[in-house]
Order: C-alpha cells, then sequence, then structure tokens
C-alpha cells in the first residue's frame, strides 16, 4: 500500500504544472495607469507584451500621454468581468501578475491600447506568444498616426538599437552595451518592434509636455 501511495504522489507531482491555475477573472477596482490594472481581490495585473507612457503619481508629472491612456484604460474595464490569461512567466519581479486581459466580448486590452495608439509593443522573450501580431497591430496605428505616434512621428532623434533584447537607447544612455552598435531614428526603432530601455523614455517623452 505504501508503494501504492508513495507512487501517486510521484504521479501527482509530475502533472501538477497541468493543473496550475491559468487563468482568473476579475473585476477592476483601480487603474493606476494604461497597462495595469488593480483587481478588487487585490491582485495587480500588467499588461503583457505593451508599455504605456508613465503617470507619476507623487508629483504628477506625467508622461505625454499617460493620462490619455489611463483614462482609456479605466473607461474599456470598469465594471466590466475581466478574464485575465497568465502568461509564461506569472509574476514579473515586483510580484504584479502578467496576463492577457479580455473583456465580456472577447477583445483583449493589449491590443486594444496599441489599436488606439496608447502604447507600444513590448518584447519580453519569455513572453512572446503574441509578438507578430501585437506589433502588426502597432504598426497599422503608426501608419494612421493614432495616439502618441502623432507625436513619435515629429521626433527625428537618432537611438542605439541592442537587437538581443529588442531596446533601444539613447546614446548618453549608460545601460549601453558593446553590443548596441545600430543607430536607428525614434520612429523606425519603434515600428521594427524595439521599445525604450527603461532609464531611456524620459529622453523620449519628456515629462510634463
Amino acid at each position: 500500500m505504501k508503494k501504492l501511495f508513495y507512487l501517486a504522489l510521484f504521479v501527482l507531482f509530475l502533472y501538477l504544472p497541468v493543473f496550475a491555475e491559468t487563468f482568473i477573472y476579475g473585476q477592476a477596482d483601480f487603474v493606476p495607469d494604461g497597462d495595469t490594472v488593480i483587481l478588487k481581490s487585490g491582485k495587480s495585473v500588467r499588461y503583457i507584451g505593451i508599455d504605456t507612457p508613465e503617470t507619476d503619481h507623487e508629483k504628477h508629472n506625467h508622461q505625454f500621454y499617460a493620462l490619455n491612456a489611463k483614462e482609456l484604460n479605466r473607461k474599456m474595464i470598469e465594471n466590466k468581468r475581466l478574464k485575465i490569461v497568465f502568461g509564461k512567466n506569472k509574476k514579473d519581479r515586483y510580484g504584479r501578475y502578467l496576463g492577457y486581459v479580455y473583456l465580456p466580448n472577447g477583445k483583449m486590452m493589449n491590443e486594444l491600447m496599441l489599436e488606439n495608439g496608447m502604447g507600444w509593443f513590448y518584447y519580453h522573450r519569455d513572453n512572446k506568444k503574441f509578438k507578430k501580431r501585437f506589433l502588426t497591430i502597432q504598426q497599422k496605428a503608426m501608419d494612421q498616426s493614432k495616439g502618441i505616434w502623432s507625436y513619435i512621428a515629429g521626433k527625428s532623434k537618432m537611438v542605439i538599437l541592442n537587437k538581443s533584447s529588442f531596446r533601444f537607447h539613447d546614446p548618453e544612455c549608460r545601460n549601453m552595451t558593446a553590443k548596441s552598435k545600430k543607430f536607428s531614428y525614434v520612429s523606425e526603432a519603434f515600428y521594427k518592434g524595439y521599445s525604450p530601455a527603461g532609464r531611456c523614455i524620459r529622453n523620449i517623452f519628456k515629462y510634463g509636455e
């Protein structure tokens, strides 16, 4: 009997990933910005595959278009039952859940924010399921100068591309690696699927504009 018991435990251990939680339902309680929602359960969910301009909750010195993105996010998910499908990596380093957020009508918020030009495609090697799809949606929004892209189109700033991380850097960025050699215009970098490195966003999206 003991052997059967331990064998059953072993089999259960092998199949635990299959039974692991892959999605949850929840309702929005607070929307801090364009790519995050805090559910009534207390869970903070970060939209996978996109990034939006940052809101400054302390000094209220927001990045360009940050409040537009936040407001659209709020309007679309307010009082709605959301389905959050987790990515390969369930959480980020800040403890936020990473998910594809679906409205009751089946539309995905990650895509809708890109479609309306409220943010940009954000590549991550561990959660790249919709990479081509997201980038195609962004490129269409860029071609139509929607939202933030009407601002980016006028930027002739040169940046340096990092092909391994799919980030681009300001030429003065201290975090540039030796591999980051290729120059490109900001708009071209976005169109190819690159996104700004964290510390370089402020140089591209000036605070207070």
